[in-house]
Formats: C-alpha cells, structure tokens, sequence
C-alpha cells in the first residue's frame, strides 16, 4: 500500500511541474494560421511559402500519387485496365475498381476525387494572400510562388478532368467537364457546378499561361539539386502545357512546349536510366513527387507481394 502511495505522489508531483513550468500559450497556439475561415491568414510572406509546401505534401496521398487506396492517380488507371492483373494474394481492398464494379458512394472513388481538391485549396490559399505582401523588392520570390501555385492548381485540376470528363473535345460547349475552383472554400456545404470543357481548358490553359510567365523571372533556383526536383520550375509548368494541348488536339502548341522542354531536359542515356531510380542522376525527369526513406511508394502494392493489391 505504501509503495502504490508512493507512485501516486510521484505522478502527482510530476504533473505539478509540467503545469507549473509551462504556461498554455508556450504549448498552443492560440491563433492558428490556417484554421478555416481564417481570412487574413496567413500572416507573411514566409507564412504563404509554407501553405505551398504543404500542398506538395498532398500529392503525397495514398489517394493521389502515394502508396495506399489503389495509388489513384498512378497505379488504379493500370488496375482498371488490362495492365496489371488481380492476384491470388490481394485482399481484394480493390476489386470493386478493378472489377468495374464500383458505385458514386465508393470511398476508393471519393478519396481519388477529393485529394486533388484538398491540394488546389492549398494552392488557392497562397493565390489569395501572396498580393498582400509582395513589394518591388520582393516580386521576384512572389513570381516564384505565385507561379507554382497557378501550375499546381491547373495540374490537379486536370488529373481531374482526365478520370471525371465526359470527353476531352476542346471546343465543345455542352459536354461537361469538372469544376474549376479559384478560390478557397471554407466551408463543405459549397458544391461549385461544373463547367463545359471550353470553359474548362481556357481555365487551364490561362492559369499554365501564367505560370510559365512567373516562373521565367524568380528570385531564386527552384530546384538547385542536379539529381532530385521535387518542385514546379518553368520545365514543369512548360510539360504541363504539353499535355493539355496534347488532350486538346492543339498540335502545334504541344510540339512547341515540349520542344522547349527536351531543350532543357534532354532524353537521357540508357547509363542515366539506374540513377533516376536511386537518385544518383536526374537524368530526364523533369518533376518528381518526393517520398521519405522507408515511406514507400506508389509501386508498393505491385513489388511488395506479401501485401500485393494488384
């Protein structure tokens, strides 16, 4: 009995200290910079440089281009076809995608809708504020920002259009295409309609327009590493082009913008291929979404056959 007294002063005394020695201002913050609705935050120009680094952190998803739910954007497009086959040691987590039986209820189906958006609001948060706290002597770092905030928002926006359209026709004004969010929604209950694809590729175009404007006059490199580029650069926002005129059949604005891209980033050697994997050489990759050590990746599901999916 005496020595359960004796914990109990113990953990009595400790608990004394801990709230004693600490105020609960030391611990909380008490004005968060990002809670919804927040309309004057963030509150500096550095404060925006790190909402865009979190929307990066977003194509990190396991319902975007990481590892879990299917890797919706880089692995479930392969499941769905006849490029990767069910095996006999999947838990079947994924057979209501790769069976063509999945429903609008669907959670795989929701989180491959959802992760997109919950980038383009980040992207929209530092599009809302970045005005606020650019000067003469700062417009170049607001360009850098500014500028990979256009291109992120359009490529979620398109990785959207490519699974949710009901066609990739350019020009037509009555096939509907997906919303085109340019602002930053607090609140769940607002559904933006959507839109036709004309006005949806002018949206896409124009903000990728913009972006390789920005990103041609910066402040500073936006990837200095010669082997890793985890971040949207004028290459980038350029390859982006690409592929949206590509889907638009504008066959001379394609071959233009990529053109411009193997210019800066060649098609490497088959030496280089190893390196790109091991990072030991970026060879030709012109973006590539950062994962940690041990973190895993979109291929898990595929390699890793103790818990094979696909």
């Amino acid at each position: 009995m005496k020595k359960s007294f004796k914990h109990i002063f113990l953990a009595t005394a400790v608990c004394s200290v801990l709230t004693v020695g600490c105020s609960k201002s030391d611990l909380i913050d008490l004005n968060p910079e990002f809670t919804l609705g927040a309309v004057d935050n963030p509150s500096s120009m550095d404060k925006v440089e790190e909402v865009l680094t979190g929307a990066y952190q977003g194509f990190r998803s396991g319902s975007y281009y990481g590892d879990g739910s299917g890797s919706g954007w880089s692995l479930m497009p392969d499941m769905m076809s006849d490029n990767l086959l069910e095996t006999n040691e999947s838990l079947a987590n994924y057979k209501s995608l790769t069976d063509w039986t999945y429903a609008s209820d669907d959670a795989l189906v929701a989180g491959i809708w959802s992760a997109p958006f919950g980038i383009i609001a980040n992207a929209n948060i530092v599009l809302r504020d970045v005005d606020k706290f650019t000067t003469a002597e700062n417009q170049t770092r607001a360009n850098r920002l500014k500028g990979q905030a256009l291109a992120m928002r359009a490529h979620a926006h398109f990785d959207l259009f490519r699974y949710f359209a009901t066609s990739y026709d350019r020009n037509s004004t009555t096939e509907l295409a997906v919303p085109y969010v340019t602002e930053f929604l607090a609140s769940p209950s607002v559904k933006p309609a959507r839109i036709s694809n004309k006005e949806f590729y002018d949206k896409v175009i124009a903000d990728l327009t913009a972006a390789v404007a920005l990103l041609g006059n910066v402040d500073a490199t936006i990837n200095p590493s010669a082997i890793k580029r985890p971040n949207i650069d004028i290459s980038v926002a350029k390859a982006m082009q690409a592929r949206v005129y590509l889907y638009a059949g504008m066959w001379a604005e394609a071959i233009q913008a990529a053109t411009d891209v193997i210019a800066v980033r060649p098609l490497a050697p088959q030496s280089s291929f190893l390196g790109m994997y091991n990072e030991t050489d970026a060879g030709e990759i012109i973006w590539n979404v950062q994962f940690d050590a041990g973190q895993g990746g979109p291929g898990g599901g595929v390699y890793f056959s103790q818990n094979n999916r696909s």
